[in-house]
């Protein structure tokens, strides 16, 4: 899951024990919150894949992504919600090829460790992917894009480091995005400059990476590279016109 959002999380799988017919394992997370968040969403997803035993068309490893990006955003904005559709399939590949490799009547059981306990999880050995990872390029196309925006702040960030979430005037898309321009962050957050309301617009230099299908364009990542200014909602409203 940390692959696929192209997150530098580092994992260390244990051998805790060896019982009849079975390797005990235990898998555990070093990095930081990060890491016991990717944790919590890597067993989400086995719980998704419980009841799917084959995955034979790239509609359904579609709605298995969008899925999971669905949850990724309801529970973290730190994190852009896009999932690489390439490295995904091939993780759970790995998955399938795995599960051909066991012999009838074997089972995999997943110990996660949380702060609180630990909890059990049972890998559905029957699942099967028949889809190559190389099948998902041709459902969209990565592009990158450096533009001056006018944006209206729905969510300023008045503490920390989380994604603003912003609205184009330009496009009419909302979406959230990265503080890169740290000076002005420092500035803002700091009280140095006015709090920014529903009656201001930032005018703003934005990098845009998006995946864009036959269906959509999605927003893998925003970042706000640099802030122009901040202006009142007229005066960008008459700039545009």
């Amino acid at each position: 899951m940390a692959d696929s959002l192209d997150l530098d999380v580092k994992y260390e799988l244990i051998l805790s024990d060896i019982e009849r017919g079975s390797i005990k394992s235990i898998l555990n997370s070093i990095a930081n919150g990060l890491g016991q968040f990717i944790n919590n969403q890597s067993m989400s997803l086995i719980n998704d894949l419980i009841d799917v035993d084959e995955l034979d068309s790239t509609e359904k490893i579609e709605k298995l992504i969008e899925s999971q990006e669905s949850k990724i955003t309801e529970e973290y904005n730190k994190i852009s919600p896009h999932l690489d559709r390439i490295k995904f399939t091939e993780i759970i590949s790995d998955i399938s090829s795995a599960n051909q490799l066991l012999e009838k009547g074997e089972e995999v059981v997943i110990c996660h460790k949380t702060c609180e306990d630990d909890n059990v999880y049972y890998l559905n050995t029957k699942m099967r992917v028949s889809v190559a990872p190389e099948e998902m390029l041709i459902k969209g196309e990565h592009i990158i894009n450096t533009t001056k925006d006018y944006l209206d702040i729905i969510k300023p960030v008045n503490f920390g480091d989380s994604q603003w979430l912003v609205r184009s005037r330009t496009t009419g898309k909302q979406y959230l995005a990265f503080m890169e321009n740290k000076t002005w962050l420092n500035r803002y957050q700091t009280g140095k400059l006015p709090v920014i309301t529903a009656k201001y617009c930032m005018i703003a230099i934005v990098k845009i990476e998006a995946y864009k299908t036959k269906r959509k364009t999605e927003i893998k990542r925003a970042e706000i590279l640099k802030v122009i200014s901040v202006i009142s909602s007229d005066e960008a409203q008459n700039e545009l016109f």
